[in-house]
């Protein structure tokens, strides 16, 4: 981690859209750790992000898996963003709802230095902080998440991973072209994936495709 920037401070970014809120979390956050030497940063867009990375303005990263997966701009620029936070040090915590485990496995599987259950708050972001600032238990993922895993190990999953994003991006209120537009794949595929998809849990109209999210907890 870098560590070794002349002020010796942890310096945590937000990369999240926190709009009315961020004033709320930024004060709460600061008021926790303000004897610990760490400074608390929000980023919206992707671009003043990447541009404080690579001046060595971050140590630790914080972000929120639907807002990376709706976010445009990251998906165009995260092989950068994987490359420029592997070339600095960055640590990434990256905050997710309880999600169908098959999801769930696909987030973990994206390797960010730890996975956490926005049930946890304030909390689990805490902990993440103590965790890097130790360089201890890392890559970490949080006990409810992995409890989550083991429950559902020995189940068998009909879908891919790639039906199951589609069927993640629907749930967020996008559209085919949307998700071609961000996944960059043509809306054929996109279509045969989703049609793929609702053909294997046995469900024949959007409606149903709703009720089922809603029932799994992709959508709450």
């Amino acid at each position: 981690m870098n560590m070794n920037n002349k002020s010796n401070k942890l310096n945590v970014a937000v990369f999240y859209d926190f709009s009315l809120f961020q004033g709320v979390i930024d004060h709460y956050l600061k008021k926790e750790i303000q004897t610990s030497g760490t400074e608390v940063a929000f980023y919206h867009t992707m671009p003043t992000l990447l541009a404080a990375i690579e001046d060595n303005q971050v140590d630790l990263l914080f972000t929120e898996f639907a807002f990376l997966s709706n976010n445009k701009t990251w998906l165009a620029n995260s092989k950068k963003f994987n490359r420029l936070c592997l070339d600095r040090h960055v640590k990434r915590a990256v905050l997710v709802a309880n999600q169908h485990p098959y999801l769930l496995r696909h987030i973990i599987d994206m390797k960010f230095e730890a996975t956490i259950s926005v049930d946890e708050g304030i909390a689990g972001f805490l902990k993440i902080i103590e965790l890097i600032q130790h360089e201890e238990n890392i890559p970490f993922i949080s006990k409810s998440l992995m409890q989550i895993m083991a429950e559902t190990d020995n189940q068998q999953y009909p879908l891919t991973p790639k039906e199951w994003e589609v069927l993640y991006l629907v749930a967020q209120g996008c559209s085919i072209s949307d998700i071609a537009d961000r996944k960059n794949r043509s809306n054929s595929t996109v279509a045969t994936q989703k049609q793929n998809a609702m053909k294997k849990l046995n469900l024949s109209s959007n409606s149903e495709l709703i009720k089922y999210m809603y029932v799994t907890g992709m959508m709450e």
